[in-house]
């Protein structure tokens, strides 16, 4: 899908790993992601991938230079992930390759390994869909990664994570030299917390809102409740909800007509099924010898 192509409802989809991976990236970095992630096909053999500055810049509204890019692209080589792969081997790799700057054309030519792409790209439907320019809009660098956590716990429909969680994974705490920025919980609401937060709330088609919660004396937790705007097209929503929930449930096997209309014309039960899907991949149904039957129990369609 060319830049020029994106529309409000494009959506990008990577790994989970890279949503929860304890990392700390630039917003140019993460545009440059992003705009890489929308590239790529899983099923393509071109490992090679062009990206117009220029058209980064018209999404954005942003404008990056020569040094920010060049500084971004050497990080993103440089930085190192690991991931456990389908052998339960341990895999290593760097997001990209090789970045060839065409001089003067305003271009970035990005190298990803064949093997990196799966891992970039709806490895075994274990991913996040995000919109890819609502993601490019946010000049706040927290903002992105917020809205990543959000997007993928969106069907939920909420989350609760540690506050030193949350640091860790910003890079805004490291735990073996003892470091921590905005010590104090005031501090992390005001400086990350709040602006990540609003800026979701006015450039997505997200609705964010979180609370704080404690333990003791003290604030030790957050939970997030995560809701679509009711601004947006809410047949378009109800689309794209019914679709993902027409995969999930041909996924599982069920494919009776009365059973897939029941379910898609129901909110609470395509809840139902989001939520126990989640649950699911999550170990905590425990091993279950009839995914399916136990699926319709808990629809209350049998």
């Amino acid at each position: 899908m060319k830049l020029e192509k994106i529309n409000e409802r494009t959506e990008v989809r990577q790994h989970n790993f890279l949503t929860e991976a304890r990392y700390e990236m630039t917003a140019c970095e993460m545009d440059i992601l992003f705009c890489l992630l929308n590239e790529i096909r899983e099923d393509e053999s071109r490992n090679f991938y062009q990206l117009k500055v220029k058209e980064i810049e018209l999404l954005t509204g942003r404008q990056w230079n020569y040094q920010q890019c060049r500084e971004s692209t050497f990080r993103l080589a440089e930085r190192v992930f690991e991931v456990i792969n389908e052998n339960g081997n341990l895999l290593q790799f760097s997001l990209v390759s090789t970045a060839e700057y065409k001089m003067g054309e305003g271009i970035i030519e990005l190298e990803v390994s064949p093997k990196v792409i799966p891992y970039l790209y709806e490895l075994k439907k274990n991913y996040t869909a995000f919109r890819l320019l609502a993601s490019l809009r946010f000049t706040s660098k927290y903002a992105k990664r917020f809205y990543l956590y959000c997007s993928r716990w969106k069907d939920v429909g909420s989350f609760t994570t540690t506050i030193d969680e949350l640091k860790i994974k910003l890079k805004l705490k490291d735990p073996k030299r003892k470091k921590e920025k905005y010590v104090q919980v005031r501090q992390f609401v005001d400086k990350v917390l709040e602006v990540a937060v609003q800026e979701i709330n006015e450039v997505s088609e997200l609705m964010v809102q979180y609370t704080l919660i404690k333990e003791g004396r003290k604030y030790t937790k957050v939970r997030f409740n995560i809701e679509r705007k009711k601004d947006v097209a809410e047949e378009a929503l109800v689309d794209e909800r019914q679709l993902r929930a027409h995969a999930l449930l041909k996924e599982m096997g069920i494919t009776r007509p009365d059973y897939v209309k029941a379910v898609l014309s129901s909110e609470d039960k395509m809840k139902a099924l989001f939520k126990w899907n989640y649950e699911r991949k999550q170990g905590k149904l425990g091993k279950l010898e009839n995914p399916s039957g136990h699926l319709l129990k808990v629809l209350g369609l049998v």
